[in-house]
């Protein structure tokens, strides 16, 4: 959204607020916080509409636009193996050298972390299990083995 749109979201909130809307149902409306419709209301009677402008966000630009970040998400979902690695769970590092490889930007290793929270993924940890786990063996100890050594059901091993 840019700065121009943000402006006029302010000034429609402001609008329907005079005309006897409330302030959530205004929020809900415009895809807003509530606490923000009132905060534009309280900056609108102390400093005008011209409290209303909105300035452009300052700080360093972005490295990757909201298109290369789409085409990140969309590549991370898929499987490592098809964007050329040899593992089967995506890594923060598999990620930087995906984002070097595809798009020439070199992130930090925390603030990617961030960046990559806000894509709406999480960092998961596998379930590690043997490849010789006995299914059947350990459901026979905890249904008959475990109660026999005089145990709770709730202190057996976790299943």
């Amino acid at each position: 959204m840019n700065v121009k749109q943000r402006e006029e979201r302010r000034m429609e909130a402001l609008r329907r607020v005079r005309e006897g809307q409330s302030a959530e149902v205004v929020a809900a409306a415009l895809g807003v916080a509530v606490n923000s419709v009132y905060a534009w209301g309280k900056r609108a009677r102390l400093g005008g509409s011209k409290a209303l402008k909105a300035v452009p966000k300052s700080g360093r630009p972005l490295k990757l636009g909201r298109e290369h970040w789409t085409k990140l998400k969309k590549m991370i979902l898929r499987q490592p193996k098809a964007c050329g690695f040899d593992r089967e769970l995506w890594t923060l590092p598999m990620i930087k050298e995906l984002i070097e490889r595809e798009f020439g930007v070199d992130y930090y290793d925390d603030h990617l972390s961030r960046l990559v929270r806000r894509l709406g993924l999480s960092v998961q940890k596998p379930m590690v299990r043997a490849k010789e786990r006995d299914e059947q063996a350990i459901k026979r100890f905890v249904d008959v083995e475990f109660p026999r050594l005089g145990k709770k059901r709730d202190d057996a091993v976790p299943r």
